[in-house]
């Protein structure tokens, strides 16, 4: 089995995490990164100034771990007509990053779709609808578990309006 490499860069309020199977190309990216960072001192002040609240771009709140599943999908989820793998993707989001469970199984989804009231929700075929978005590259499963990728994430922030 190959190894997996997960690096988390946290200041202040922004966090990056880089997941690769190739640890090479994960260093490189923190290289890259960090000499970008470092590159521009005050950018890394703003980030680091945790008391500066406001809000620019699309993006989700992942600070507001109070959000139910049930307020996360109005506010998210219902005002668009998503397809049944991407609300999975989105709740899968909402698991792994607002409520940081660090393991998500395919009945943890399912609990999910029930929890927000999803129609005939004991009919869907979960492992199906989260092979799909494995094979788009939002999703992969590691020992068993559910895990965002970068693109996964970069797909839900970019469907999240403006505040």
């Amino acid at each position: 089995m190959d190894s997996f490499y997960r690096m988390k860069i946290s200041l202040g309020r922004v966090t990056v995490e880089l997941e690769s199977h190739d640890k090479q190309w994960l260093e490189e990216k923190e290289k890259t990164l960090l000499g970008t960072l470092l590159s521009d001192p005050s950018s890394v002040a703003k980030l680091i100034d945790k008391s500066d609240n406001t809000k620019s771009g699309a993006g989700i709140d992942t600070s507001d771990s109070t959000l139910t599943i049930n307020e996360f999908q109005r506010k998210y989820i219902a005002p668009k007509n998503f397809s049944r793998p991407t609300i999975a993707l989105f709740l899968v989001y909402f698991l792994e990053k607002l409520k940081q469970a660090d393991s998500i199984s395919t009945n943890d989804v399912r609990d999910a779709f029930k929890s927000i009231a999803y129609p005939k929700y004991n009919t869907i075929n979960y492992t199906d609808v989260l092979n799909q978005l494995k094979s788009k590259g939002y999703l992969n499963k590691i020992d068993g578990n559910w895990r965002l990728t970068i693109t996964g994430i970069d797909y839900i922030l970019s469907e999240i309006p403006s505040e």
